[in-house]
């Protein structure tokens, strides 16, 4: 979450925000080939984040808060991210520092792991399918579980305040150290032994505040955020095989989320999205622009199997959510979504 609006979040909403409740579905989870799941992180502290489930090819018709139809409970403070494997997806509730292991489509809750009181977790790295890590963001502390028996292992791998996101590659896994408000700083990689998790290596980077990660063709593309102010982004890429940056590409901007489809990457900004293609290096920033709207946007995700992109973004007065489906840049759909619509991910029978 952004920490600045994520401060406004709880300014504008002190007070008033309401108790979450068990809709009625509006949609059978199971009538649709695809259903774009958005996890909508809610406002830190209020235990107010929800999942909503949207059907692309019914014109984004919504099934709002459907773990909490589902499961009979609130989802929790804070949906963060999600791992998705097959027909499971693992949850990480980042304010109630719990990991929720969901049975697909249905998103029925089939496992729950409590970390521990001083954890923070942010995003979770698959090692093999008995072995996953959560990276926790305030405490300096890479915890290792068993995705099956949503069970702590006892190996954990400690390094600089700040861990965000992740990746696997060979036998290292490498995470983002970066800032989380104010005056915290910090433009880090960690490299872990994926076997021990001890802490091999720091990697500077030129820009602060790494963050999202990705890894594509023998690289690590890494979005520094900048301090969000007069620091403006950039995107780092990395070599892993030698553990040496290979370059800085400048966003002139502030950037926040990103995603790779096939050879290009999709960087989102406040109203526009740049799109980098790795093969020329070329980078259009105008690739699209969603200046003449209200809303803020949040996250993308680029579907792998078809033209589509699916983008949301909040509205900063009232923090409500919209999805937008767009396929080959022509919108399809529009929907609603609950507030601070952050990680999206897409199932597909």
């Amino acid at each position: 979450m952004r920490g600045v609006y994520f401060l406004l979040g709880i300014f504008l909403f002190s007070g008033c925000v309401p108790e979450p409740e068990f809709p009625e579905l509006t949609t059978p989870v199971n009538t649709s080939e695809t259903i774009l799941f958005v996890l909508n992180e809610g406002i830190w502290t209020y235990n107010n984040a929800t999942v909503d489930a949207i059907y692309p090819e019914l014109n984004c018709k919504r099934s709002p808060d459907i773990y909490s139809y589902v499961n009979q409970e609130p989802l929790g403070d804070v949906a963060n991210s999600s791992l998705i494997i097959k027909d499971t997806a693992w949850i990480v509730m980042n304010g109630s520092k719990l990991i929720y292991k969901i049975l697909l489509p249905e998103f029925r809750k089939i496992g729950t792991l409590a970390l521990p009181s001083d954890a923070n977790p942010r995003e979770i790295i698959s090692i093999s399918v008995s072995k996953a890590c959560i990276v926790s963001l305030t405490n300096q502390v890479l915890y290792a579980f068993n995705p099956i028996t949503m069970e702590l292992l006892s190996e954990s791998g400690t390094a600089e305040n700040y861990m965000e996101s992740g990746c696997l590659v060979g036998d290292e896994i490498w995470v983002s150290c970066g800032n989380y408000a104010g005056n915290n700083k910090n433009n880090k990689l960690a490299v872990f032994d994926a076997a021990t998790l001890s802490l091999k290596q720091y990697i500077l980077l030129p820009v602060e505040n790494p963050g999202k990660m990705r890894y594509y063709k023998d690289k690590i593309y890494i979005l520094c955020r900048g301090n969000y102010s007069d620091v403006p982004s950039a995107l780092a890429v990395v070599n892993p095989d030698n553990h040496t940056l290979d370059t800085m590409i400048a966003l002139n901007s502030s950037a926040y989320d990103f995603d790779q489809k096939k050879d290009s990457l999709f960087i989102l900004s406040d109203k526009k999205i740049f799109k980098y293609t790795i093969n020329s290096k070329e980078l259009d920033f105008n690739y699209m622009d969603f200046s003449s709207n209200t809303e803020i946007l949040y996250s993308i995700l680029a579907d792998s199997g078809s033209n589509r992109f699916f983008i949301s973004g909040y509205n900063p007065s009232t923090l409500d959510g919209k999805l937008w489906c767009y396929s080959d840049h022509i919108l399809s759909c529009i929907s609603e979504t609950g507030l601070f619509p952050g990680t999206l991910f897409l199932y597909k029978k």
